[in-house]
């Protein structure tokens, strides 16, 4: 499945096709179950939102209806996705340095290391392989601790974290994991980690090669 996303992604003309895609399924597919709680509620609640904006102005029809369903899976897509991902990992519009990586990793680093709700937090993806380049995505999984409000916290976590991204520049895929054994299972090809977060020191237990953001920069030429 990757290596045909990216056969489709060196195409200018077919590259708008995951644009489009992201939009429809908007990743909710891939979502652990606390996220996609969160996301299909966030869909729900936008739906009512525009459906009761429309009504205000609008006949009941079958178009009214359409409508409301197309703006309320675009607010959330708005609220839930990151821009940068898809200027710069999917349509290439746009470049993003490894400088810029690095920072933002180091940032969210210090953003996660005083939260109560977090067991691990880890990068993956192309900076693990040494293999990043100016159109590279961030990949971070976010292990939360068991408990309905450490589901909460994580939830508005990523909702700011996204925007953050955003307006830093950064391409971030970042996902919230209900176990260890979900992160690893959504990032099996994965044989090493880079550490951003370890509180209970269970990394360990499911990756051979543990790297910090120093060795992560060597191993992608990047200045220390």
């Amino acid at each position: 499945m990757k290596g045909f996303k990216d056969k489709i992604r060196q195409c200018w003309y077919l590259r708008w096709i995951l644009f489009f895609s992201t939009w429809v399924f908007q990743g909710i597919l891939r979502l652990d179950r606390t996220e996609r709680i969160y996301r299909v509620s966030c869909l729900l609640f936008f739906y009512i939102l525009s459906f009761l904006i429309f009504n205000l102005f609008l006949e009941l029809s079958f178009f009214m209806i359409v409508l409301s369903l197309v703006a309320g899976h675009t607010l959330n897509w708005f609220l839930n996705g990151n821009f940068n991902l898809l200027f710069i990992h999917l349509l290439f519009v746009r470049k993003v340095t490894k400088g810029m990586i690095f920072s933002y990793l180091e940032s969210i680093k210090g953003r996660l290391t005083n939260t109560d709700w977090l067991l691990y937090s880890a990068a993956f993806g192309s900076i693990c392989r040494g293999e990043l380049k100016d159109s590279s995505d961030i990949d971070i999984s976010l292990v939360r601790k068991s408990g309905f409000k450490n589901a909460l916290k994580s939830i508005w976590f990523i909702i700011k974290e996204k925007k953050n991204a955003d307006i830093k520049g950064i391409p971030l895929e970042i996902y919230i994991s209900d176990s260890p054994e979900n992160s690893v299972k959504r990032y099996l090809a994965e044989n090493n980690a880079i550490l951003l977060i370890n509180k209970e020191k269970v990394l360990e237990k499911y990756y051979n090669q543990i790297l910090d953001i120093a060795a992560a920069k060597r191993l992608n030429n990047f200045p220390v």
